[in-house]
């Protein structure tokens, strides 16, 4: 999923073994850049991105990010941020594994 200066909430998603390819790839489950950005109780399992950042998830720019109860297994990228490679105005995670 991408936003591009856009309000987002996702809840109760779960993103499990997606794998993408190529260097400028980033972000395999969500990138967001210029967003508002809030993801409630969900999973990120197996994402990979075989090119750059972000095995998860990807933000830049004047994003805000806010995370809460959410399950981060098994993600990586070739590059940095196995998880989450962030890049962004405002990042909270409350309660996440």
């Amino acid at each position: 999923m991408a936003a591009y200066g856009a309000t987002v909430v996702i809840q109760g998603s779960t993103f499990t073994g997606i794998i993408f390819g190529g260097p400028e790839v980033q972000g395999t489950g969500i990138y967001a850049s210029d967003s508002h950005l809030t993801i409630l109780d969900s999973r990120f399992y197996g994402l990979r991105a075989t090119g750059n950042r972000g095995g998860a998830l990807y933000t830049q720019g004047q994003t805000d990010l806010y995370v809460a109860r959410t399950f981060f297994t098994g993600n990586r990228s070739a590059d940095l941020g196995g998880a989450a490679y962030l890049e962004a105005d405002s990042v909270v995670f409350d309660s996440c594994m």
